[in-house]
């Protein structure tokens, strides 16, 4: 056999060996750069409902429910946040009948800046069989599919939330995971030709170089997930921290951005709640300032927990005093506020009652008594102040009023003028009081005093020509006659019909 044949034949066998080391090792960091690749996207693809707020796929989704300018704001924020995790989109879907609708997505510079991206609740028509069948799926999905966009590598994370189901996820394209496994490619192919001269040390010292390549992509992968969930987690303890000096609505308004923090106001009929402890001066004279505290942070707290119970807005603790309103900056109708606002004053009237046994109890001679005063009407609600420092309050002559009223009730007793009487009769048994009168009202003031709940038995339907009410509650009602002219009605539709 030859020298040329000989060396023909090692020539073969090293490119049949390295063919084959360089098959499995492209195979190895394939597989490593797909596994970190799908790693990035979930944890970028996690952090959208934390970037958007906790309660942006809570809303009622419609069309309607999310502006122009806070669909732009959700843009930026993903757009920054998609750049910072280095996928090139994010974004969160819903079901609708058989379409899918954008609720949010990031954009590339060039997007926004033409202005060529799909709008708040557009239907994405490119949707691929796996993001359709995710919706029904409870696992976290990849695919690699093509659209308008391009190409891409996919997560696809399905989230539930009681009825609705949205799915939130991060593309990366195709061709930045082509270029790094080119990338490999070229690596291995240059330095074959380099063994080629050297042979052993320089395989060595590629083996080396792999897995060092390796080892770093792994490092910056680890890290810059670690970011991230150092980022999540800050978000989360600072919108925590600041839910505790906010009303729930208002924190929810806030980072949903349906509310800008600005001085701004507005008209609106509100059911505004007042109360204070009777002879709190004079309470404070016997007790200590730790006991006092105590007492004053525990009746506080307990009263705070019916309050939201009941989705009330807690305006301000004055000392003593609480003033709590209903109908901004969510409103469940004028009529509803105001039942809402009644039945949480005598659920804490109710709780009182259990308060000063165990007050009595623990040693307080003199526990804690309450008055309560309630009134309905226009006010003006909103951010109150400079520039530098905001209050969310309520002012004018109904708030006015309801103070007077709370002042005019006696102890444990909940007082209440005509207009939330108006609204709140059908549902709760009240008492006609005297007429007070009040400073800045040119009439007297007429108030009732709220007794107890109940449910009235009454039919009601209506239609158009057609009208029917009777309350069953009512003890002069003459059955007979109702039954009477019941009938005739019924003969006469029936002759009607006939003809």
């Amino acid at each position: 056999m030859g020298k040329h044949t000989v060396i023909v034949i090692m020539i073969l066998a090293y490119i049949a060996g390295i063919s084959g080391y360089g098959y499995y090792s492209y195979s190895n960091s394939k597989r490593d750069i797909y596994k970190g690749i799908d790693k990035q996207l979930q944890a970028s693809a996690s952090a959208i409902p934390m970037i958007l707020g906790e309660s942006y796929h809570h809303q009622n989704m419609n069309i309607d429910s999310i502006s122009k300018k806070t669909y732009k704001d959700t843009i930026d924020r993903l757009t920054k946040y998609a750049k910072l995790a280095g996928v090139k989109y994010l974004y969160s879907f819903i079901r609708v009948d058989n379409t899918i609708r954008f609720t949010s997505s990031s954009y590339t510079p060039k997007e926004l800046k033409e202005g060529s991206f799909s709008n708040y609740w557009d239907e994405y028509k490119g949707a691929s069989d796996t993001l359709k069948s995710s919706f029904y799926s409870d696992s976290i999905l990849f695919e690699e599919s093509s659209d308008n966009w391009g190409t891409f590598r996919s997560v696809l994370i399905p989230i539930r939330d009681g009825k609705l189901t949205y799915v939130v996820g991060a593309d990366i394209e195709t061709n930045h995971i082509e270029s790094l496994l080119q990338r490999e490619l070229i690596k291995f192919a240059l330095t074959s030709m380099l063994f080629l001269l050297v042979l052993i040390p320089l395989i060595l010292l590629y083996l080396k170089t792999i897995e060092r390549e390796k080892r770093h992509l792994e490092e910056i992968i680890n890290t810059k997930t670690a970011e991230l969930q150092a980022i999540n987690s800050d978000l989360k303890n600072l919108s925590t921290q600041l839910s505790k000096y906010l009303a729930p609505q208002l924190y929810n308004s806030i980072f949903s951005s349906k509310q800008e923090v600005k001085i701004e106001t507005k008209r609106k009929k509100l059911t505004i709640f007042f109360s204070d402890i009777k002879n709190f001066t004079k309470t404070t004279e016997y007790l200590e300032p730790e006991d006092l505290t105590n007492l004053l942070n525990n009746y506080l707290n307990e009263m705070s927990i019916i309050a939201l119970k009941h989705g009330a807005t807690i305006d301000k603790f004055i000392g003593d005093a609480i003033v709590i309103f209903f109908g901004d900056p969510q409103s469940s109708g004028v009529e509803e506020d105001a039942l809402l606002c009644v039945s949480m004053a005598i659920e804490m009237k109710q709780r009182m009652e259990i308060l000063r046994e165990q007050w009595l109890r623990s040693g307080i001679a003199q526990p804690f008594e309450i008055r309560i005063g309630i009134n309905t009407g226009y006010c003006t609600v909103g951010n109150f102040g400079s520039e530098s420092r905001l209050d969310y309050t309520i002012i004018g002559n109904h708030v006015n009023l309801a103070s007077r009223i709370e002042s005019n009730a006696e102890v444990n007793e909940i007082l209440i003028s005509e207009d939330t009487y108006l609204l709140i009769k059908e549902h709760i048994n009240c008492i006609k009081k005297e007429l007070i009168h009040v400073k800045g009202f040119e009439h007297p003031i007429q108030t009732y005093q709220v007794s107890d709940v109940f449910h009235r038995n009454v039919i009601k339907e209506e239609q158009d020509g057609f009208s029917l009410s009777i309350d069953f509650d009512n003890r002069n009602i003459n059955k007979e006659e109702v039954i009477k002219r019941l009938e005739r009605t019924l003969k006469q539709l029936k002759e009607d019909e006939k003809e």
